[in-house]
């Protein structure tokens, strides 16, 4: 992030939890891949061979194919506890999306999801990196970010990745909502990152909006 007091930039609102503001975050299986991703990174890209192929995208698709899938697939036959989430909104107003657009409102206190869930993402920048855009409404409407919530199967999500990568995918899988404050709470520690990086496992989140904003500059 770049401050800057020229014309040619692009202001960012922040989202904050546990002390910490950044611009994206993620509970579930974008945080277990990247688990994964380090782990894998420090040991076969450690190497002289294998450390060419950890500096790209190569080494997330090694990440979630070689160990992510694997774990996934097996907890999906097995007898193994499968996450539910409970989100409740503590801001004053939340709305639920179908295609960027808001269908219903919710009040402070009013749940809005309780159910399974594969990973639940939210910031106020659409994009994680390599094109995935994967908050795609996170900056339509101001003074509120983008959560999102996917209970996807890992067969269906392969299928449908192009769609999901660029932010186009529309299903009763996936649940979008504009919020300021949120309480995230799931039936098991659940993998956690903010920025990119991983940050152990949660069980309960209280998200909002920071105070902080920043400038980014413009490149295109």
């Amino acid at each position: 992030f770049v401050h800057t007091k020229t014309s040619d930039y692009q202001p960012l609102q922040l989202v904050q939890a546990e002390g910490a503001s950044f611009p994206f975050a993620g509970m579930g299986i974008d945080a277990e891949v990247l688990n994964d991703y380090v782990a894998l990174k420090r040991g076969v890209g450690s190497t002289a061979w294998g450390r060419p192929l950890f500096q790209n995208l190569g080494g997330y698709f090694a990440a979630f194919f070689g160990r992510t899938m694997t774990r996934r697939m097996w907890q999906a036959v097995s007898a193994a506890p499968k996450a539910e989430i409970k989100i409740t909104n503590l801001g004053d107003c939340a709305y639920i999306l179908r295609g960027g657009e808001p269908v219903k409102a919710y009040g402070r206190g009013e749940v809005l999801y309780e159910g399974p869930m594969t990973t639940t993402i939210f910031g106020t920048c659409p994009y994680y990196g390599h094109g995935l855009t994967i908050l795609p409404y996170s900056t339509q409407r101001a003074g509120y970010f983008q959560l999102r919530t996917i209970r996807m199967g890992m067969a269906k999500a392969l299928s449908r990745l192009p769609s999901l990568w660029n932010g186009t995918y529309e299903g009763g899988d996936v649940y979008d909502w504009h919020v300021k404050q949120v309480k995230i709470e799931t039936s098991i520690p659940v993998p956690y990152q903010y920025g990119g990086d991983g940050q152990g496992y949660r069980s309960e989140l209280e998200v909002g909006l920071a105070p902080l904003q920043v400038n980014l500059l413009r490149f295109i």
